[in-house]
């Protein structure tokens, strides 16, 4: 595996680098930065253009937009987008707002995780029934 600080600095350079580093260091896969790129142009024309309705299902539009003011420091705006994406059932965003208030409110930590905890309940038993039903279907 590619550090991420290698890749980060072969496509942002230095200023962009240090923005990742300090929030995720090397732990993160690479991939991660290609769905940042692929995001850029939607986030600019949702800034830009005002056009936050045209993307309004697209929930990991705004878990990135979460992610971005999260390095900025801009923990208002950065709960905004989180909880955009929540309202799609984007679990990444889910885990992250629930770390964002392991210190400062721990009434919300715990109202995130749980609600990470039950729609990932759900999707074990509905990937429990898919995978059930494969094999009904390939014993038959």
């Amino acid at each position: 595996m590619v550090k991420l600080s290698t890749l980060i600095l072969e496509k942002f350079g230095d200023a962009e680098k240090a923005k990742w580093i300090k929030q995720y260091g090397d732990r993160i896969d690479p991939k991660t930065i290609d769905k940042y790129i692929v995001y850029e142009d939607k986030i600019l024309d949702m800034f830009n253009n005002n056009n936050v309705e045209k993307y309004i299902n697209d929930s990991e539009l705004f878990f990135w937009c979460g992610n971005y003011y999260n390095t900025q420091e801009k923990y208002d705006k950065m709960e905004k987008y989180y909880l955009m994406a929540i309202n799609n059932n984007h679990v990444n965003s889910m885990f992250n707002l629930a770390m964002y208030y392991t210190k400062i409110n721990p009434t919300l930590m715990k109202k995130y995780y749980l609600l990470l905890l039950k729609i990932c309940f759900i999707m074990k038993i509905l990937i429990m029934i898919l995978f059930l039903t494969t094999i009904h279907y390939f014993m038959m």
